[in-house]
């Protein structure tokens, strides 16, 4: 990785990594309020679920609205069930009262079907504000690439603790300007001898 690379180009590299590394976890804490990979796997897997149910509430209320349309059909050809204005009053206003509450119940039905329709568009514009994204699969993309980046960092951050001793980005970028320094003063003295 480092075959040909000066020392200053290796601590360069090494710094930008790491700032690309802090960048993307400040990122994510400030858009998600999530820094740790398993709590954005735990955020995906809530997603994967809430999808899947929001599918079967759309094909629910596809299913309704199908069923209400073809009632509806039904009941335009229907000469059944007729009001005969020659039948008894009484007979008329439990009639008409019986309409009335199946006029009731179809309006409830209606204003359900509305408030779940609602629902959903609301919560896809929360998902479009806060993310920039409504698909759940651009959601589920984005979720991965950031885990693997997350994971990437905390591999490289093991690494510098390991290797350096430190796993602070400003102590890292500290011993790496120390380091610099020296490989400088040592070049300098090495020209001086010659």
């Amino acid at each position: 990785m480092f075959g040909t690379r000066t020392r200053g180009e290796q601590v360069a590299a090494l710094e930008a990594k790491v700032a690309l590394l802090e960048a993307d976890k400040t990122l994510l804490k400030e858009k998600l309020g999530l820094d740790e990979a398993t709590k954005i796997v735990e955020v995906v897997v809530g997603l994967k679920q809430e999808k899947v149910a929001l599918e079967a509430q759309v094909a629910k209320l596809r299913q309704q609205i199908a069923e209400t349309e073809q009632k509806s059909a039904q009941h335009g050809a229907d000469t059944e069930g007729a009001i005969d204005p020659t039948s008894d009053p009484r007979e008329l206003m439990a009639r008409i009262s019986g309409f009335a509450e199946k006029i009731k119940t179809q309006n409830g039905n209606i204003v359900s079907l509305e408030d779940q329709v609602n629902s959903l568009y609301a919560e896809r514009e929360i998902l479009e504000k806060e993310l920039g994204l409504s698909d759940a699969q651009e959601i589920i993309s984005m979720f991965r690439s950031l885990d693997a980046q997350l994971v990437t960092m905390y591999a490289t951050r093991e690494t510098f603790e390991r290797e350096l001793g430190v796993s602070d980005a400003s102590e890292i970028v500290a011993c790496v300007r120390r380091v610099s320094s020296l490989a400088r003063d040592i070049e300098r003295e090495a020209s001086f001898r010659k």
